[in-house]
């Protein structure tokens, strides 16, 4: 799930302009080999009985992962740490 949590945060931070932070704390969605699965315990979770009222197999799981990300921005660096681990982004 990793490459879903990775392409996830890169689409975050290219199409919707999310900073750093944003990008890495969106609540996690994937679609694995026909079944479609959402964060347990964020909001996309209830989405889940509509989802399946389409027709979709949908799993609600806890997410397991955890990244790290920092980026060049202009005026410097700007760094983001998953909020389901014990990481923090600091600097000066």
């Amino acid at each position: 799930r990793i490459i879903g949590d990775a392409l996830q945060t890169i689409i975050g931070l290219l199409d919707w302009n999310l900073t750093m932070q944003q990008a890495i704390a969106q609540p996690r969605l994937i679609e694995l080999n026909g079944t479609t699965e959402l964060e347990e315990g964020m909001a996309i979770a209830a989405r889940a009985d509509g989802l399946r009222a389409l027709g979709h197999r949908v799993q609600v799981r806890r997410h397991d992962g955890g990244l790290a990300g920092i980026r060049r921005i202009e005026d410097g660096w700007q760094g983001g740490a998953d909020p389901r681990r014990d990481g923090v982004a600091a600097g000066d």
